[in-house]
């Protein structure tokens, strides 16, 4: 069966409207039920503002949504883990709303099943319970609150059994191969949460020919500015992209003298800002010349008036901690002149990143432990509130206590990392 979507656009003062019928309902509904109702009021609008489903809802879908919180309460009590959980039951609410027809068991059965205290691992499984069939893709589940009503069809064409390619209008065609591995590629460990099916089509059409190596595709993503930041313009130069993942797959990478970070910095600038770059031809001896060169050449009259901008950074506060006697501070980097002073100073890239600095893409922090050389300090650099790369004078990596200090740190201002990370 092939879901069909009439998406009604609602105006900005139809969202308030029907926030607040939202709002009411909980509050005369689920009042009494305090922790849905106190979470899922806390997340309604964040929701409001990103998810895209409840800016194309129907009255009808609307209305829908609303019975399933009602199923929930004549279920059983429920208590949720923290604000994710009910932000992740809120977006599956939204889902429900649009497709009932697609429900294949009773929601108030399912819920009766799973444990008092939801966490967004549960709220997943529900959504496998009450809707999958068959294997799906769980990158596209993990992220469906990010899907806009043209993927979630798509989503629920593969809940079918039916295969990626076989959809009508999708935006990137897809090889056999590459539908293979959008069907069945697990443990990607990249951040999806925006641009989620087109970044995920374009990891299936990159790493097709050598998709077994789950650690140098998660880093070769991590690391790609272009990929995170600029899909659209990674995806009409894929076939570039597709060569230069097999390319640098068989590279030895030193971190004392070259990482895939630099390396990857490096081939991005030249791509995009000279004619005619290429990696055909060269050998990994003549690009480390030209990569280490490169590094070098960043100097401060390139910049211009770059090095006199200043932005605002992320909405965390410099600090300093303690451990084991050792203490280490943190400071956030919000000009253009710190940034030229923190690549000058590690002999490491990160100057080439102002504009990602400017655009609030990224923010870049320094990691100086007291009474050492400024030398021995790291750059941290986040990312939808993750830590993306750390890097030293260099690009050397962190030390283990380094990396104490760092996931320290961030846990204390709620900062995620990754294994991947350090």
């Amino acid at each position: 069966m092939q879901t069909n979507f009439s998406p009604i656009i609602i105006t900005e003062s139809d969202l308030e409207v029907r926030k607040n019928k939202w709002l009411d309902y909980f509050e005369t509904n689920l009042k009494k039920t305090s922790n849905i109702c106190r979470f899922t009021l806390d997340c309604i609008d964040s929701v409001t503002l990103k998810h895209k489903l409840f800016t194309t809802q129907s009255k009808q879908e609307f209305e829908n949504s609303l019975s399933f919180y009602t199923q929930l309460k004549a279920a059983k009590w429920v208590m949720f883990h923290d604000y994710e959980a009910s932000e992740s039951l809120f977006n599956l609410s939204l889902i429900y709303g649009t497709h009932p027809e697609m429900v294949k068991t009773s929601v108030q059965i399912e819920f009766k099943k799973h444990p008092d205290y939801i966490s967004k691992t549960t709220v997943n499984n529900l959504f496998n319970a009450l809707f999958i069939n068959h294997d799906i893709p769980m990158v596209l589940v993990d992220n469906i609150e990010n899907l806009s009503a043209h993927e979630i069809g798509i989503l629920f064409h593969i809940t079918q059994g039916k295969n990626i390619r076989s959809y009508p209008s999708l935006d990137l065609e897809l090889s056999k191969k590459e539908a293979h591995l959008f069907h069945t590629l697990t443990d990607l460990k990249i951040d999806l949460s925006e641009h989620t099916l087109k970044k995920y089509v374009a990891i299936c059409k990159v790493i097709k020919s050598k998709p077994h190596d789950k650690y140098y595709r998660s880093v070769f993503f991590r690391v790609c500015k272009l990929f995170s930041f600029e899909i659209d313009v990674f995806i009409l130069d894929i076939a570039f992209w597709q060569y230069a993942y097999t390319y640098m797959s068989n590279w030895t990478f030193n971190p004392h003298q070259l990482t895939l970070t630099s390396v990857m910095d490096y081939i991005e600038h030249m791509r995009y800002t000279t004619t005619n770059f290429t990696l055909k031809g060269r050998t990994q001896p003549s690009l480390t010349r030209d990569i280490n060169a490169w590094h070098r050449n960043l100097e401060l009259n390139k910049l211009g008036p770059l090095l006199n901008t200043k932005w605002k950074g992320i909405n965390k506060n410099d600090s300093t901690l303690t451990i084991n006697d050792n203490t280490y501070s943190f400071t956030q980097i919000t000009t253009g002149k710190r940034l030229y002073e923190e690549g000058k100073t590690l002999q490491h890239c990160v100057t080439s990143y102002i504009q990602y600095c400017m655009d609030g893409q990224i923010a870049i922090w320094n990691m100086t432990e007291s009474h050492k050389d400024s030398k021995t300090g790291l750059t941290l650099e986040i990312s939808n509130n993750e830590i993306i790369q750390v890097s030293g004078f260099d690009n050397r990596k962190p030390y283990q206590n380094e990396i104490l200090a760092i996931q320290t740190w961030a846990k204390q201002n709620n900062i995620r990392y990754s294994s991947q990370t350090f």
